[in-house]
């Protein structure tokens, strides 16, 4: 695994990765991940500023959660995370995502528990959305597993007997996004 960061503002610089990998940073901050086979993954201004947003939506949810369900809180949070995930992935993944057939239940789920959060009732509106959020994204589940028991950080917890039964029973049910 290669990775090429650079931070320059007003240069162009050409830098090399293994395998003949290029990427180029022209004015800005340009990002290349070569994976074995070449596979990139170019971190553009939209998406960074998605990812933050994502961020700060879970930060502001965490906040409106530890506030005992402050719902502005909640709502700052709500409406943060959705537009920092329609920045990260685009809006026709988005749109695809929330609208596949067997993420109705979640989808639904979510987006009332998402209105009643904003029209005044935070307790029930996240436990709603709290369910529709597991019903979303419990795919992604063992992705991250897998990811964290990799990272030098949380790979001991992971590599546990009783969390890597727990993984490998759950490991055919990766998503890919």
């Amino acid at each position: 695994m290669v990775c090429s960061f650079s931070l320059l503002p007003s240069a162009s610089v050409f830098s090399a990765g293994a395998g003949g990998g290029w990427s180029l940073a022209v004015g800005g901050l340009s990002l290349r991940v070569v994976v074995g086979a070449m596979v990139s993954f170019e971190m553009n201004d939209r998406k960074k500023i998605g990812l933050g947003l994502t961020g700060f939506g879970v930060l502001f949810s965490f906040l409106g959660i530890i506030m005992l369900f402050d719902k502005g809180f909640l709502a700052i949070g709500n409406i943060l995370f959705v537009s920092g995930v329609l920045l990260t992935i685009g809006l026709k993944p988005t749109v695809q995502f929330f609208t596949k057939p067997k993420n109705h239940k979640g989808s639904i789920s979510f987006g009332f528990g998402f209105f009643l959060v904003l029209i005044g009732w935070p307790g029930l509106g996240m436990m709603v959305e709290s369910y529709g959020f597991i019903m979303l994204f419990s795919g992604f589940w063992p992705t991250a597993a897998v990811y964290l028991q990799k990272s030098p950080s949380f790979g001991w917890i992971f590599h546990h007997p009783f969390v890597t039964s727990l993984i490998t029973r759950f490991r055919g049910r990766r998503v890919p996004v």
